[in-house]
């Protein structure tokens, strides 16, 4: 473990997706929370594979740069809700690059079978 993770309240883990869906998806009743994602790579489809997945909470912004083409479709399974549909929510700033300024979206998608 680094030094941040040594200091945090709660222990952290840090690998990629894949590794936490190997490590975890034999659990029970599974939340994946899945904030902006690389562009261009979706994850979506691995993690709505698994049974043990009951819902997975999206973060992202509305321009499509995270993840792929279809990240925020619908899924089978799966219950689609968009949770900040209004207007005025507040837009995301990235401090690393000024002048990208996006808004963000929240997604949620809930198994229904």
């Amino acid at each position: 473990m680094d030094e941040e993770a040594k200091t945090s309240e709660f222990p952290v883990e840090r690998f990629g997706y894949k590794d936490a869906l190997e490590k975890y998806g034999k659990d029970n009743n599974l939340i994946v929370l899945v904030s902006w994602m690389p562009p261009n790579e979706d994850w979506m489809k691995d993690i709505t594979a698994l049974d043990s997945v009951k819902e997975v909470i999206l973060i992202g912004p509305v321009d499509g740069t995270c993840g792929g083409i279809n990240t925020y479709d619908e899924w089978n399974g799966f219950e689609r809700n968009e949770l900040n549909t209004d207007p005025e929510f507040p837009r995301q700033y990235n401090k690393l690059t000024p002048d990208y300024n996006t808004e963000s979206k929240t997604v949620t998608y809930t198994r229904v079978d």
